[in-house]
């Protein structure tokens, strides 16, 4: 199980990267270390999977303010998974497509830019970004409570999207 810590890791410092290298936030660590077995990401990760029908209609009606669609594949590597955000989504049959939106590591065998399908109950998460909100998001918003203060208010002012307080606001 300590493969599944260190992957968890290295894929939080990889989506946190571009930030990084973005924002020149070198003086704070972004990472969240979190036991294999952390009840907080299975609760994240249920949540995601139990509210797909939420993002596919969004997908299927996307309105002028959404910016991002994207879901976290696993990918597998010796003793787990690695998990990666695709974009350029489509449902077909019961299964994501989309494209490796960040860099896996070489254990994957995948690269930036390689489609992957998905079954819908093994995705990890789903986001959207409407009007610069986050919606969906679970393991996002998780790792982010898990964060101690100084590192949330840096990590939060990094974002090119805000995160409200609901992962799926009600309808006004």
């Amino acid at each position: 199980m300590a493969i599944l810590r260190l992957l968890f890791v290295l894929v939080l410092g990889l989506i946190m990267l571009p930030f990084r290298l973005l924002f020149g936030r070198g003086g704070f660590n972004n990472f969240v270390v979190l036991p294999d077995d952390d009840p907080g990401m299975a609760a994240a990760k249920a949540e995601a999977v139990a509210t797909v029908p939420e993002f596919l209609k969004r997908l299927a009606t996307p309105g002028a303010d959404l910016s991002t669609a994207a879901i976290k594949a696993p990918l597998p590597v010796a003793g787990g998974a690695e998990h990666v955000w695709l974009i350029d989504i489509r449902y077909e049959s019961g299964e994501f497509v989309g494209t490796i939106d960040n860099n896996p590591t070489a254990a994957t065998g995948m690269r930036s830019g390689d489609t992957v399908r998905v079954r819908e109950t093994e995705i990890s998460d789903w986001k959207i970004v409407e009007r610069g909100e986050l919606i969906g998001g679970f393991t996002i918003r998780y790792f982010v409570s898990r964060m101690p203060d100084k590192q949330r208010a840096a990590f939060t002012a990094a974002l090119p999207f805000s995160i409200g307080s609901e992962p799926i606001p009600r309808a006004a």
